[in-house]
């Protein structure tokens, strides 16, 4: 019996140590996959935050340009309604001296 106990012990401890290296290889491909899918977020992060900053830089870009022809509109305008007045009232006084 103890010949076949020592089998058995042999058996159950060949078999545990296969369990325990396949379990050490499935963690460890575990392991491997994770770091891979974490590379590809990582990637995917970088690439996303390339692709903001350069939209914000856009969209200021855009605004500031706004501004300056609101700028450039309003100092047209601030001309243009000078010249305008300017232009009535030399009318006025030629009627004035017409009408005299």
């Amino acid at each position: 019996n103890n010949a076949a106990d020592d089998s058995n012990d042999q058996s159950t401890l060949e078999s545990a140590s296969s369990n325990a290296t396949s379990s050490g290889t499935s963690n460890e491909l575990a392991i491997i996959r994770l770091n891979i899918q974490c590379e590809k977020l990582k990637s995917q992060l970088h690439e996303l935050t390339a692709n903001f900053n350069e939209s914000q830089a856009a969209g200021k870009h855009a605004y500031d340009e706004r501004d300056k022809y609101l700028k450039i509109y309003a100092r047209t305008h601030e001309r243009f309604v000078a010249f305008e007045k300017k232009q009535l009232e030399q009318m006025r006084r030629l009627l004035t001296v017409l009408t005299i």
